[in-house]
Parts: C-alpha cells; structure tokens; sequence
C-alpha cells in the first residue's frame, strides 16, 4: 500500500475516533498487512507535518500510548464559545488527592488522608466517577484496604502518554520554589506538578472547594425538617381517619333510624 494512502486512512481513523488510538489497534485496522513499525514512522512523520504548519487548528499527539488528533491551545478559547462545550472543572482539592495518586500508586485511602490531613471520601467519589481513578485492587496490609490508580483517562485528559512523563520530583521542588518557596510540604509539591500541566491546558479548569461541611449540615437540617413534617403529617392524617370514622358511624346511625321510622309507618 503506497504511504499516501496509508497516511489518509490513518488520518481518517484518528478523526472519528473518541479515544487515542494506539498502533497495535491501527496494526489490526490494516488487517496486519502494514506493518507496525511503517505505521509508526508515518505517524511521527505526520506529527511532524502538523507541528511545521502553524495555521492548522489541529495537532497529532501521543496519549496514554495512544495517537489522537487534538485542537491547538490557543483555539481552546474559542471551542469552549461553542454551545455545550464546557471545560473539565476540578477542584483543588479533587487535584491534590489525585496528584497524591498519580506519585503514589498503588496507594490505599488512609495513606492519601494521612498525606493530606483531612478525610478524603467525598473526593474519592468524585475521582471515581469522573473515570480519572479506579480500584487496583486490595493491600496486604491489615483489613486489606483498597488500592487506587490512576486510569488510562487520566492520562489522556492531562495529554500524557504515561506516568513516566509527569514531572519528576526534583522537577516538582525545583518549579514549586520558584513559585512558593521551599516549603517542604510534600503534598503541595505533589498538587504543584498536575498544576504545571492543567496551566498549560485550557480545556482543564480548577474550581474552588465546595464546603461539605457546610452540605452536610444543611442536608441534616433538611432531613430534620423533613421528619418533622411527617410526623405533622401523620397527626393530620390520624385525625382526618378519626373524623371520617366518626362521620361514618353517624351516617350509620341515622339510616338506621330511617329504616326503623319507615317499617313502623
């Protein structure tokens, strides 16, 4: 098969495609008569003819060990104008845990909490259902604690293609005390490196922490309230029955008497 029309139906595939395709995947695709390694160069080669065109509004880029075709930065302003396209928002404690679990993994909940200094339940639900964690499995520690990683997700929306390309640790103190000083806080290191990526992506938006405590109190109060009305409901109820009994028993009564009259006439 000629290059051109390999690079057209690559091109093609990656278009359509939702997630990065990977070139065992393409190896397939191509019914295995390209081989990998001519996949390969011609996706570096069509990476290179991207990356050399500056008025492309698109680039070819490697994520978690995939290829995807991919917007340019500077046009993500105006993608989010368009209607229902809106940014992953994360909070920063959401992004601390999970830059806690990017380093760490596989790490269980009470070594984040530990690190972190605060219960982290309600971000591990967040986490999760956001597809940016998973569970690993079990520890070999006491009661077995779950295991958390990272997801081929994760990878993807921070435009990484593996965990080798998060920045390393002296990377981290090095940036982080330029930025606050060498505090030697280890988890705002941590939280400081996925803030380096998210800075240079404007799909990714940081928000600023929901209070829970402050949910979780009026949520309690709301269930109260709640309680409080079905027991006023049930009083009303209760005397509602007693007043339709009554009324019952009258009307009973006065056919009764009726009858009784009509019989003696």
């Amino acid at each position: 098969m000629e290059t051109n029309r390999i690079k057209s139906i690559i091109e093609s595939i990656l278009f359509v495609a939702e997630k990065p395709v990977t070139v065992d995947k393409l190896y397939e695709v191509f019914d295995k008569e390209v081989e990998k390694d001519i996949i390969t160069s011609t996706l570096e080669e069509m990476k290179t003819v991207y990356d050399s065109e500056q008025n492309n509004g698109i680039k070819l880029e490697m994520a978690a060990s995939g290829w995807q075709l991919r917007t340019k930065e500077d046009n993500q302003a105006w993608i989010k104008n368009m209607e229902n396209i809106k940014p992953i928002r994360i909070s920063t404690s959401a992004l601390e845990t999970l830059a806690i679990i990017a380093y760490k993994q596989p790490i269980n909940k009470a070594e984040i909490d530990k690190i972190r200094g605060v219960d982290s339940t309600h971000l591990f639900k967040t986490l999760l259902e956001r597809n940016l964690i998973r569970i690993s499995g079990r520890s070999e520690l006491p009661g077995k604690p779950l295991l958390y990683t990272t997801t081929p997700e994760f990878l993807e929306i921070f435009g990484l293609n593996d965990l080798n390309e998060l920045p390393s640790i002296n990377e981290i103190q090095e940036l982080a005390s330029k930025g606050f000083g060498d505090t030697g806080d280890y988890k705002q290191e941590l939280n400081q490196s996925l803030r380096l990526i998210v800075e240079e992506k404007t799909d990714i938006e940081i928000t600023e922490d929901v209070n829970t405590a402050e949910i979780d109190e009026t949520l309690d109060k709301m269930t109260e309230i709640g309680k409080e009305l079905r027991v006023d409901i049930d009083l009303v109820q209760e005397k509602v029955d007693i007043i339709f009994e009554e009324a019952c028993r009258k009307y009973a009564t006065q056919r009764q008497e009726i009858y009784k009259t009509t019989e003696g006439q």
